[in-house]
């Protein structure tokens, strides 16, 4: 996921909205307006993009029985990625 920041230097306010992750690369760095666009680190992997498809999956879904499915899905992918991570 992307996001721009206004004031660059408050990075431990942003988290991905994708996985969660504090970690960002800077995109685009705009000096004249003071802002970056920023990237999260994983985005570039299979269960990062699969985590960020369930949760457009969720925000759309209006069946409470359906959105508590997907979000067991997207809790188990981020629970995977974790352990294979420790």
């Amino acid at each position: 996921m992307f996001q721009t920041l206004e004031k660059p230097e408050i990075l431990e306010s942003r988290v991905c909205s994708g996985c969660g992750s504090l970690e960002f690369g800077v995109l685009e760095r705009n000096r004249n307006r003071r802002t970056e666009t920023l990237e999260c680190t994983h985005s570039s992997q299979s269960w990062h993009r699969q985590a960020e498809r369930l949760q457009i999956e969720i925000a759309a879904t209006v069946s409470p029985s359906l959105r508590r499915l997907l979000t067991a899905d997207f809790e188990q992918v981020l629970t995977t990625r974790k352990n294979e991570i420790l």
